[in-house]
């Protein structure tokens, strides 16, 4: 069965942020429809965490000063992917929000195993495709959740849909998207 990932984040460009990842089989969480409303229903959010197929990325100020945006990307998006094929999930295509470099998006594409060509990084695909938009409000959800708590870590309840990577990993393509 065909399947398909939508990735987005919250608190863009401060820490932490959280990087969430929604996978979907439906067909119609991947039509483009023009202006799809953010979500913010703070009442159904729990409903939500519990009834979706997702996994999230904390990226705490540590990780946040050794990686650039685009080495952020780069790490986010091939973990969030691999952590559903890991779990032999198919996937035909995903979707994240935001813009990237070409280089970084054949980085990404070298990362995913088994291999997915078919990445659409588009900004705004939040208010486009429903999958996105899922994953957008799951992330803003997850960052008021985490916000509660001194440390983010201290609430282990969505601890078996968090990845926690390895960035040593990534070093020589960290370097590489440096210029180093």
């Amino acid at each position: 069965m065909a399947g398909y990932v939508g990735i987005d984040e919250s608190n863009h460009g401060r820490v932490p942020e959280i990087f969430v990842a929604v996978y979907s089989s439906n067909l119609s969480d991947i039509e483009r429809i023009n202006e799809l409303p953010k979500r913010r229903n703070k009442k159904e959010i729990g409903d939500i965490l519990e009834a979706t197929d997702f996994k999230h990325i904390i990226i705490s100020q540590e990780y946040r000063n050794l990686m650039t945006d685009q080495g952020m990307l780069l790490v986010a998006v091939s973990e969030l992917v691999n952590g559903f094929s890991e779990q032999n999930y198919s996937i035909d295509m995903v979707f994240v929000d935001g813009q990237v470099k070409e280089r970084t998006l054949n980085e990404i594409r070298k990362n995913i195993k088994p291999a997915c060509n078919r990445i659409l990084f588009e900004p705004n695909a939040d208010k486009t495709f429903p999958v996105v938009n899922l994953a957008d409000y799951i992330a803003n959800g997850l960052h008021r959740h985490y916000a509660h708590f001194k440390n983010v870590y201290d609430n282990k309840k969505y601890w078996d849909k968090l990845i926690t990577p390895d960035i040593k990993r990534y070093r020589e393509q960290l370097d590489l998207l440096n210029g180093r």
